[in-house]
């Protein structure tokens, strides 16, 4: 940094300020990416044709032979494999 003598106050170059704006858009743009990455949604389709709306992606439990999943309101369930018919992303 260097200091004006006009003013008495630290200014920063213009290359400073361009790698500083570029750091934050960068900063910016990966976290707008991670969060809605994390946000997706699904839809369970039971053999009933029940459809279920789920808060994260499904995953498989080969011990119990079931999906866990957090439902609709964010709440723990599971549901057992030969009652799903399809997984799919809204």
């Amino acid at each position: 940094m260097r200091c004006n003598a006009r003013s008495g106050l630290n200014s920063i170059s213009s290359a400073e300020k361009r790698g500083s704006k570029c750091t934050l858009f960068l900063l910016i743009a990966l976290s707008v990416a991670v969060l809605t990455g994390c946000a997706r949604r699904y839809n369970i389709t039971l053999s009933n044709n029940h459809v279920m709306s789920t808060t994260n992606r499904p995953k498989y439990d080969k011990a119990t032979d079931s999906y866990k999943f957090k439902d609709g309101q964010g709440r723990p369930s599971s549901l057992p494999a030969f009652r799903i018919k399809e997984i799919a992303p809204q």
